[in-house]
């Protein structure tokens, strides 16, 4: 195998301070601009729920792997790297015929990427501001002093941040409180959520900027894959009374699950937006179809970037803040 032949490495890392995951990105691409290389790294985390002294609770992301990271280089890069910069060093497999480095294959990354995003998408609570509660919602706290306290949660203006309102009942009465928290945990969904439409849309911005960081192969921030999370459990049992609006709802499940990589879901979404994908008949829908399916599908065609591009340029399009954000998009897939 020639130098210029890039493959992953697996290779040790142990950073001197700051947060792992973000460290090592920064670290390399640092690293990129200043040795003209194009190494690609990727670094799994899980989030698990920790409790501070006082009964405070935080999200916190810890290593997959331990100290252990996966880059895509030459192996002359490869070398610079792990000789260059503090932290870096090859795992060395002793049981190779040919190579002296550990190595794995573009199959066996794309196979554990998949499972390292089920690892990485198990949240056991939800931020607050990101969760995106509606009336009904049964949940409970799970930070500050009334951590445990579970009740049903009241809509109200700005609840979504700042204190809650929940309805704590018992067998005597039922009590309203206000309560200040950071992080719950959804016991159950209320039946509405809603208007379904204006939720979708409200939905689509952060879907899409989660595809842009999916496409990248970059770890989803907390707040986005609560969202996406949520999003889906909340609405994958939901079908709309219309057909051009269960479509879109369709369409933009089987995103989420693409992205979350839950192959189960993906697969019975597939089949369920196959038998209804035809109700999507406008040029801006069927732009959004190209742009979220072609973003997360499995073949990377840039090809379905530009019949996107080519709906939009119609007459029918009608010029929107939502209309300009999709041909954005796509221009920046076929620019990658």
């Amino acid at each position: 195998m020639t130098s210029d032949c890039r493959q992953w490495y697996v290779l040790n890392y142990i950073p001197s301070s700051g947060t792992r995951a973000a460290a090592v990105e920064r670290t390399v691409e640092k690293f990129n601009v200043a040795n003209n290389s194009n190494i690609e790294v990727f670094a799994p985390t899980f989030v698990e729920m920790k409790q501070l002294p006082g009964g405070t609770v935080r999200l916190v992301e810890r290593p997959l792997l331990f100290h252990y990271v996966f880059a895509l280089a030459t192996a002359d890069e490869a070398k610079a790297l792990c000789n260059l910069v503090a932290g870096f060093s090859f795992v060395i497999d002793s049981n190779a015929r040919e190579h002296r480095y550990a190595t794995v294959s573009g199959a066996g990354m794309e196979a554990f990427r998949m499972i390292a995003r089920v690892y990485g998408n198990t949240l056991p609570c939800f931020p607050v501001d990101a969760a995106e509660l509606d009336e009904g919602d049964l949940v409970e706290i799970v930070s500050g002093p009334f951590a445990g306290i579970t009740g049903t949660f009241l809509s109200r203006k700005g609840a979504s941040t700042g204190n809650i309102l929940i309805r704590v009942a018992n067998s005597i009465a039922s009590v309203v409180c206000d309560i200040k928290t950071e992080y719950v945990r959804i016991l159950r969904f209320g039946r509405h959520s809603g208007q379904l439409y204006d939720r979708l849309d409200a939905f689509t911005v952060p879907l899409l900027t989660a595809a842009r960081m999916f496409w990248a192969k970059k770890t989803l921030p907390h707040n986005l894959l609560t969202r996406i999370s949520i999003f889906c459990s909340r609405f994958g049992v939901v079908r709309a009374d219309s057909p051009k609006i269960d479509a879109k709802l369709q369409l933009l499940l089987l995103a989420s699950y693409r992205i979350l990589g839950d192959q189960d879901a993906i697969r019975k979404s597939e089949e369920t937006y196959a038998g209804i994908s035809r109700a999507i008949t406008a040029p801006a829908m069927k732009a959004l179809e190209c742009l979220l399916l072609g973003a997360t599908g499995p073949v990377r065609d840039r090809n379905v970037f530009r019949q996107g591009l080519d709906l939009m340029a119609g007459g029918n399009v009608r010029d929107s803040v939502a209309t300009r954000r999709i041909r954005e998009e796509l221009h920046h897939y076929l620019d990658q």
